[in-house]
């Protein structure tokens, strides 16, 4: 007899140990949100920074088109002007006589320095990027 009850003693106790407790369940599932809450939070910057680095990368390209327009349809003189290029950013291009080189009175060309800056975002958030260059304009004097 003890060797027909040794095999279903053995069979209740596998039986008893087959699930898992609820302590088991809960601690699994406190581990899986803690997994998830850390992915969902790398994904979100991750996106964040992809969508500030697309407006920097628009900014950049807004601001040297209006520098490669200097001299073809904008004119190559001293000025200002500003505007907007329909995507939330604003822009400003200014000339001015370049200064920083000798004069000797005999050159017919002159260098203007143009900045361009392009601007998004607004109040403490504003954000700017700058390019500088300089263009030969004819009968500039520096002042």
């Amino acid at each position: 007899m003890t060797a027909i009850r040794l095999p279903a003693a053995i069979a209740r106790r596998c039986l008893a140990n087959e699930g898992f407790t609820l302590l088991e369940v809960v601690v699994s599932l406190a581990i899986l949100s803690l997994s998830l809450g850390a992915i969902y939070h790398v994904l979100t910057n991750a996106l964040g920074n992809e969508s500030y680095a697309e407006t920097v990368n628009r900014a950049r390209l807004v601001a040297q088109g209006l520098l490669a327009r200097v001299g073809a349809d904008i004119p190559a003189n001293i000025g200002e002007m500003s505007g907007v290029d329909g995507h939330d950013l604003r822009w400003r291009l200014s000339r001015k006589a370049f200064t920083r080189g000798p004069d000797n009175g005999r050159a017919g060309l002159t260098a203007i320095e143009v900045s361009a800056e392009v601007f998004w975002g607004e109040g403490r958030t504003e954000k700017s990027i700058r390019l500088t260059t300089l263009r030969l304009a004819e009968g500039i004097r520096p002042r």
